[in-house]
């Protein structure tokens, strides 16, 4: 289904990523103009923890990703996906 590169990224490090804006702001919903561009978003473990958990809203997230099939799994979850090339 996934090509060898596809390496989701796992819950902890997700936590660990989002933590410095946690501490500077409090939340997400506090971060004035807040967007997300997931540059790599494969099926979208970073953007769904970070709108299920940390109150992102989906308007606010951008995607890009490669692979058709992930595009799909984006696009049916709601997320705007923007391109499919983030180096060009």
């Amino acid at each position: 289904m996934f090509d060898k590169n596809f390496f989701p990224t796992p819950d902890p490090v997700i936590d660990r990523m989002i933590s410095p804006i946690l501490r500077e702001y409090g939340g997400l919903r506090y971060v004035p103009n807040f967007q997300i561009l997931e540059p790599s978003a494969g099926k979208g473990n970073i953007i769904d923890r970070l709108v299920n958990v940390y109150g992102a809203n989906k308007e606010q997230v951008f995607c890009i990703e490669q692979n058709d099939e992930l595009r799909m799994i984006l696009s049916g979850k709601g997320y705007r996906v923007i391109d499919s090339d983030f180096l060009a």
